[in-house]
């Protein structure tokens, strides 16, 4: 009995050994390559507080940021060695002077998930390269101009719904409320539909734009899992667009397309433009694919919706602790609307505070905060001899960027004056950059920011906004999503001015 048992403990031990060096197999990786890296864990690497939720992503990879002012750290995700490149000089070569070598995300493919699979953010090359260049046209200057009487006709029901709040003199939850007024802009100008989100009661448009970053813990490990774990997307045959959603996305926008091409009316929305470029392309074009087709709509409604809402939020809640700011940007947005005598293309592209406030907003909260390549080729990074080997991922952390105070002077403070045309001369180009660089940069960053400014102006010209006493300061961020959402919401008082 007891040989049996001693066979079985050094069965279990030696078990144990081989799976340990199995899972450390790759451990020295950057020790080999002389590289500064954070010494890993076996099983976990160094993202045991991600999986555990005691960080999201964005936070673990500005804790990594911060551990060394070096110009690129090794780290490992589970057993695989990544980089976290830190000089915005390499930055730069990575994202646009060599872009030929990172021309691809790491996020992972999945041909299972047909519509998600087929989204810019999810595409390989060429076929990304093909899509990008078909769908540019979308996000002309013309075309977000012809869709602006569109968002004015939105933003009504958020100026009303807000004056009911005002009356009442209740806290209102400002981040629900940007996402009503983003969800009937995104509806408006996809489809030329009123989505009506601020005036049902169980608004179907919302429910679905809620279910896309739904707080569940499955959705999030979902989603999350794309970028830091593709072996599970693999194994779990995870979605990254909640499938109930795909399904309704699908089935709208084919009744759509069939009641456009019946009617032949044009409504200069963004599903006319993606049928103009179609039909310009012929039957051969990319965009002739069904699920192609669907894919780049789900890319504008995903995009538009959230990042705009968040940054109308949470540039809310900024302006609510700064009020000298708030009192000059409502100033400026006050007298430029008497000058073109109410919201014009024109009058928008003039309020320059606005800008610089919402400038400023990204650069505290960039909402996609991280930016992920993959290494398509052997990779000499300039003035070093360490080579990036293909398939190596980088990541870049934008909070890291962002709060560094190489680049921005007491960095938690909120001050719009950075991004002054003095300002912003000196600094590295690639020190802010919330909506990417380069080539795979932020296809819809010009319509996403026309939306916020639409809101935001519509809010300030006529509401103060102000703490109250739910108001979270400061905010704690979700722990279990890799985009920065706040804890419980936004709260705030708006007060008619």
């Amino acid at each position: 009995m007891f040989h049996t048992l001693n066979v079985f403990v050094g069965l279990i031990t030696i078990i144990a050994i081989l799976l340990y060096f199995y899972l450390t197999r790759n451990f020295n990786y950057w020790k080999n390559k002389n590289v500064y890296y954070i010494k890993p864990i076996p099983l976990f690497g160094n993202i045991f507080k991600v999986l555990t939720l005691q960080q999201n992503i964005a936070q673990f990879l500005q804790e990594l940021y911060n551990k060394a002012d070096l110009p690129f750290i090794g780290f490992f995700i589970f057993d695989k060695p990544y980089l976290l490149i830190r000089d915005p000089e390499i930055i730069k070569r990575c994202l646009i002077k060599d872009f030929d070598f990172f021309d691809d995300r790491s996020v992972a493919e999945n041909k299972n998930d047909e519509t998600s699979s087929k989204i810019l953010l999810m595409l390989k090359n060429p076929t990304w390269k093909s899509v990008r260049v078909s769908s540019n046209p979308v996000y002309a200057t013309g075309k977000m101009k012809a869709m602006l009487p569109l968002m004015l006709e939105a933003s009504n029901d958020l100026v009303n719904y807000l004056n009911n709040i005002a009356i009442k003199e209740k806290a209102a939850e400002a981040r629900e409320i940007a996402m009503k007024y983003t969800t009937d802009v995104i509806v408006s100008c996809g489809f030329s539909i009123k989505a009506e989100s601020f005036l049902r009661e169980k608004p179907l448009f919302r429910e679905m734009t809620r279910r896309l970053f739904a707080s569940s813990l499955i959705r999030k490990i979902s989603m999350a899992s794309y970028f830091f774990a593709p072996i599970l997307v693999k194994l779990f045959r995870m979605k990254f667009i909640e499938p109930s959603v795909a399904n309704f996305l699908n089935e709208l926008i084919k009744t759509t397309v069939a009641e456009r091409e019946k009617s032949k009316i044009y409504r200069g929305d963004i599903i006319d433009a993606l049928l103009e470029l179609r039909n310009q392309k012929g039957p051969d074009s990319l965009l002739s694919d069904e699920a192609m087709f669907t894919a780049q709509f789900a890319q504008f409604f995903m995009a538009g919706f959230e990042t705009t809402g968040s940054t109308i939020s949470f540039t809310l809640y900024e302006l609510s602790l700064n009020v000298p700011v708030q009192d000059k940007l409502r100033e400026e947005i006050q007298r430029i609307l008497k000058k073109y005598d109410g919201i014009t293309y024109e009058a928008i592209q003039e309020m320059n505070y606005l800008d610089m406030t919402i400038k400023e907003t990204l650069r505290k909260y960039p909402v996609f905060a991280f930016l992920e390549r993959l290494c398509r080729k052997p990779f000499k990074i300039p003035e070093t001899d360490v080579i990036i080997e293909k398939d190596v991922p980088i990541y870049i952390s934008l909070l890291g960027l962002h709060f560094d105070s190489e680049y921005f002077l007491n960095s938690e403070e909120f001050d719009p004056e950075r991004f002054s045309v003095e300002n912003k001369s000196t600094r590295p180009s690639a020190c802010y950059m919330p909506f990417g660089l380069g080539p795979r940069n932020c296809l819809g960053a010009r319509l996403g920011l026309l939306v916020a400014k639409v809101g935001l102006i519509r809010i300030l010209a006529e509401f103060e906004v102000e703490v109250c006493k739910t108001t979270n300061i400061p905010l704690e961020l979700d722990r279990r999503t890799f985009l920065l959402t706040p804890v419980n919401g936004i709260n705030l008082h708006f007060k008619k001015v």
